[in-house]
């Protein structure tokens, strides 16, 4: 397959994905009171929307056209035009994108093709871009780590635990074989809370799911939505974490667990460069204040 029709393949589906990805921040919004868990399950159903180069079709479908521009449309017609799934837009669209992209006659190629095509190289080029993004920061994470200690495991404490004096907030690094690293100096109280919210990542494979995340978000880096849907479905994670942590630990220590929260943003302990190729307790100011209202609640 060509350059240029991988790339409208993916197009294509960016577009239906981003209607689904719109109902998921409704449905997002409107069950709000909701646990976490729910969110991060719809979210799943995207990121297989986004994976999936066919989707079965449905009549109770949220999405209006599976394909919007056709790969005869691109390659052959005289009078180029979309099919949204949505009669209203292509009436107001169809007429113009047929009349600047129509082919001149004579002209052998569909000016509509050579557009696809360059699109296609400038897609690629992102794509390398971001994989490169990825694998400098592996590297660099890697190289931050380096000097850490094992903690001796305890009878509360898991035998994966690392100290780093170089490590600015808690996250989790590999996958086979995942290691949770901690900033020295902790606490024993901080400690226990933070493993909790860890293992919980460990448990439901966050540390698994943030490197296929991001191999989405490489593929798909030209679509707002799907960055949007990145963004969102990372704090819901943290936020289900924040709940299962606090299951385990008891209602008892809601309160420390908070506290723990609070004390990342007051000592900065959360890095704002850290790629999304590892699982971190920590985030933005917003996003932790959001936690600490549920937490609170």
């Amino acid at each position: 397959m060509e350059m240029e029709m991988i790339f409208l393949n993916v197009f294509n589906r960016s577009l239906a994905a981003g209607w689904l990805i719109l109902a998921v921040i409704v449905v997002r919004f409107l069950l709000k009171k909701a646990p976490r868990r729910l969110s991060c399950v719809l979210w799943a159903v995207v990121a297989v929307r986004l994976l999936c180069p066919f989707f079965p079709a449905s009549s109770f479908s949220l999405i209006p056209s599976g394909e919007t521009i056709s790969a005869e449309a691109v390659r052959f017609e005289p009078a180029p035009a979309i099919d949204s799934g949505i009669p209203a837009l292509n009436e107001a669209l169809n007429p113009m994108i047929g009349e600047r992209l129509a082919p001149a006659p004579g002209t052998s190629v569909n000016p509509l093709y050579i557009w696809t095509a360059v699109a296609g190289i400038v897609w690629l080029v992102g794509v390398a871009v971001m994989a490169g993004y990825a694998l400098l920061g592996s590297l660099r994470m890697r190289s931050v780590v380096r000097e850490a200690v094992p903690l001796e495991s305890g009878a509360a404490l898991p035998d994966n635990v690392w100290l780093c004096d170089a490590v600015r907030s808690p996250f989790i690094l590999g996958i086979v074989r995942p290691k949770i690293y901690l900033p020295s100096g902790i606490t024993r109280e901080q400690m226990l809370c933070i493993l909790a919210h860890e293992q919980a990542h460990v448990e439901r494979l966050d540390h698994c799911l943030k490197p296929f995340g991001w191999l989405l978000l490489s593929v798909y880096w030209f679509h707002p939505l799907v960055w949007a849907a990145a963004y969102v479905s990372k704090q819901d994670s943290e936020l289900a974490c924040d709940a299962a942590a606090i299951r385990l630990l008891g209602e008892k220590e809601r309160l420390a667990y908070g506290k723990t929260l609070l004390c990342l943003i007051a000592g900065k302990g959360y890095d704002r460069n850290r790629i999304g190729l590892v699982s971190t307790m920590s985030g933005g100011e917003k996003v932790i204040k959001e936690r600490i209202f549920r937490i609170a609640g």
